[in-house]
């Protein structure tokens, strides 16, 4: 290895760029590879948290490229969405309500409907060979590390008590390769910052587009 090192042409070598900007437009935090690089960043300079936390587009970005290695699989897998495709949001069940009109209620919207739509909301770790983050996914990314299977599936084999096909389904998800666009927010809990991730996006996984 160390025989290789002297003989490389490091000019070839692509550099890990590392940056938070305040400006809406441009905040991204690029990384180039790794999850331990993007964990040592955020432990190490507190000043990306504040900027984070102060920046009201929300967040930073990283591209990193890594495997599914556990899908949690409890009851808050799903949630009953509001059918609006610009909505979205959490209905409640009006069963047992007076004049109720509709099954359904969307307190955002102010509406009942007569049906709903169960929405993935999965808390899945991803990893590569550096180290792992949990990462949460929503709706469509949260179907492509299911490999396609749907939360209104999910919600059927649940209440048809078919618990190893439910279990079958996550396991399927595990160990499998992408590219993954994650956004990194801090928040405030009891005068402490956390950090929470989620998946805006994902990629298969390409040897050949990530080492251009």
């Amino acid at each position: 290895m160390l025989d290789w090192w002297s003989q490389v042409d490091k000019s070839m070598l692509k550099p890990i760029n590392t940056r938070c900007a305040n400006d809406a437009a441009s905040n991204k935090l690029e990384n180039g590879r790794l999850v331990c690089e993007m964990n040592d960043i955020f432990a190490s300079d507190p000043k990306i948290l504040q900027a984070m936390g102060n920046n009201p587009s929300g967040g930073g970005y990283f591209n990193i490229s890594a495997y599914v290695t556990y899908v949690k699989n409890d009851d808050k897998v799903f949630y009953l969405a509001c059918p609006e495709d610009n909505c979205r949001r959490k209905v409640v069940d009006n069963d047992g309500m007076i004049d109720a009109t509709g099954k359904y209620r969307c307190e955002h919207c102010n509406r009942n409907y007569e049906t709903c739509v169960p929405t993935f909301m999965l808390l899945a770790k991803i990893a590569d060979f550096s180290d792992s983050v949990y990462v949460n996914f929503y709706r469509q990314q949260a179907e492509l590390i299911m490999g396609g299977v749907t939360a209104e599936k999910i919600k059927e084999l649940k209440e048809q008590g078919e618990s190893a096909q439910v279990n079958d389904a996550f396991c399927d998800a595990q160990f499998k390769p992408f590219t993954f666009t994650v956004k990194a927010t801090a928040r405030s809990f009891q005068d402490e910052t956390r950090l929470n991730f989620s998946c805006t996006k994902i990629i298969p996984h390409s040897f050949t587009a990530e080492n251009k």
